[in-house]
């Protein structure tokens, strides 16, 4: 599978060095690639993903650049988990950045953008950075409505910047929030949250 993969990047290369016009092309067969070595977990995802990323001009305003911000999200999580920080974060920020574009242009890419705001909150918040962190998990909230079980988890994860900034009462209400917006949700999520309420 990997040779004929192989075979179809080089085709497409070549035609692309023939004619940039087909660099929208290059960019959906690189994009693919990539996507496919994620999903087995293969270093030559990166080499594929970066050629797509620093040949997204070719996918704005299209359904392509939606896939694209989707593998650059992933690529971003992958690299978050490698302890590759500054690529994962670049990563994150340019899927951001697409699906905003691609949502002020047409709002059935709403979900998408806001699962991209929660992440790179989220990931500002691991990488102890809580005050950029609250900022997208912010806007991540205002879009809770279309969020699994409506946002809790980036309140859950606002309430955890506000208790490593030892602000104890923005915590507290953010850990409420999140109780509020998870009252239909599994017993045992509920009681951990209500624990880290009481512990504060």
């Amino acid at each position: 599978m990997e040779e004929i993969l192989l075979e179809i990047y080089k085709e497409v290369r070549r035609k692309y060095q023939d004619n940039t016009e087909n660099g929208h092309l290059l960019t959906a067969v690189c994009s693919g690639i990539g996507e496919f070595y994620l999903d087995l977990k293969y270093d030559g995802a990166e080499k594929f993903l970066l050629e797509a990323f620093n040949l997204r001009a070719n996918l704005y305003g299209t359904e392509k650049a939606f896939l694209l911000a989707n593998t650059m999200n992933r690529l971003g999580i992958l690299y978050a988990q490698m302890g590759e920080y500054r690529k994962a974060e670049i990563m994150f920020e340019d899927a951001c950045r697409i699906l905003k574009e691609l949502y002020e242009q047409n709002r059935e890419f709403e979900p998408d953008y806001a699962m991209a705001l929660a992440n790179l909150g989220t990931f500002y918040y691991e990488t102890f950075r809580p005050e950029d962190a609250l900022k997208y998990l912010g806007e991540a909230v205002k879009h809770g409505h279309v969020l699994p079980c409506g946002g809790a988890v980036p309140y859950f994860n606002m309430a955890l910047c506000y208790q490593d900034l030892n602000d104890s009462e923005k915590a507290a209400e953010f850990y409420a929030r999140a109780l509020v917006t998870l009252s239909g949700a599994g017993v045992r999520m509920l009681l951990y949250l209500l624990v880290k309420l009481w512990r504060l």
